[in-house]
């Protein structure tokens, strides 16, 4: 079992005529629902890969060939695998894993590498706004090649529609673990810590390099941190600092430019990590759990689709 991570964007038609959001709805929501529902998948399995910087991709097969692509023609979902292959302009050597690292032979040029990225497109009804779900494989994105084949796809059909993608970024979901989840454990960490304060910690034993400091501090059989310090960690989410003062945490090295925060809160039984340092970059990166894998030693599709489901009730965006 392994814990996956996926990206969550908005969409939107925009009329390229008069810059106008168009809803999905009535007519024009079933038209282009059936585009990509049934035609889509066939878009990508044929789609050059000259256009694409000599990438390839199309839509994972499982063992009995059968196209990892469905859809509901009720909630206007459709879900699928993207297989991306990157690196045919490289020669990779290929190595085993034992304790003489036998070569295993090498990847010539002209041959991509596939990876499979989980993907949902999801119209809803009435808005104009639609979500785009894309997994991360091997801490890799296949966003921008999605996006053009999005974007391409549409241009075949419609002359005066362009595509715009952003960041979702759920402040909701923080909110509910930071002030109102039960903490697990608070851990204060500072990189880089100058030699004076490495000193009194090591003292003699001090050696050159570079040394970080982390200070834990863990709730044991059921205790809860006091609303105080929640609230206070909450507040430095919102003003987008990674840490707050307080002053024993100081006495012992850590400040505000150099330290920062991480939370590990349980809110409705699901428990995450939450980095102040990592969230102050925005990403619109959501974990999603443990998933189970295939064969190829990859998460499953079905697997995936149920953690997905499960997110997208969480952030409680109405559009299931």
């Amino acid at each position: 079992m392994n814990e996956e991570k996926v990206e969550v964007y908005t969409f939107q038609f925009v009329n390229k005529t008069n810059n106008q959001k168009i809803k999905f709805e009535g007519e024009f929501l079933d038209d282009i629902f059936k585009v990509f529902s049934r035609r889509f998948n066939n878009y990508i399995d044929t789609f050059p890969p000259n256009k694409i910087k000599n990438q390839t991709v199309k839509i994972e097969k499982d063992t009995d060939l059968n196209s990892q692509w469905k859809f509901s023609s009720q909630t206007k979902r459709i879900k699928g695998i993207l297989v991306l292959g990157k690196d045919s302009d490289k020669v990779l050597n290929f190595t085993r894993v034992d304790k003489d690292k036998t070569s295993e032979g090498k990847k010539e040029r002209g041959i991509n590498i596939d990876k499979p990225y989980y993907f949902e497109i999801i119209f809803s009804e009435n808005k104009t706004r639609g979500f785009l779900i894309l997994q991360k494989t091997d801490n890799t994105s296949c966003k921008r090649v999605m996006v053009k084949l999005i974007q391409s796809q549409i241009n075949e059909i419609y002359e005066k529609i362009n595509f715009k993608v952003e960041r979702f970024i759920e402040k909701q979901i923080f909110e509910n673990y930071l002030k109102e989840g039960r903490y697990n454990e608070i851990t204060f960490i500072r990189n880089y810590i100058p030699n004076d304060l490495l000193q009194d910690y090591l003292g003699d034993y001090q050696e050159d390099g570079k040394f970080s400091l982390s200070t834990k501090i863990k709730a044991e059989e059921d205790t809860d941190f006091a609303t105080k310090i929640k609230n206070k960690i909450f507040e430095s989410f919102e003003e987008k600092r990674t840490f707050f003062a307080i002053p024993e945490l100081e006495e012992v090295g850590f400040n505000q430019n150099d330290s920062y925060i991480k939370v590990s809160s349980t809110y409705n039984g699901k428990t995450r990590t939450i980095d102040l340092s990592d969230t102050m970059k925005v990403k619109p990166l959501y974990p999603i759990g443990d998933v189970k894998r295939n064969e190829d030693g990859f998460a499953e599709f079905e697997s995936l689709g149920e953690k997905v489901s499960e997110l997208l009730l969480e952030l409680d965006i109405d559009i299931l």
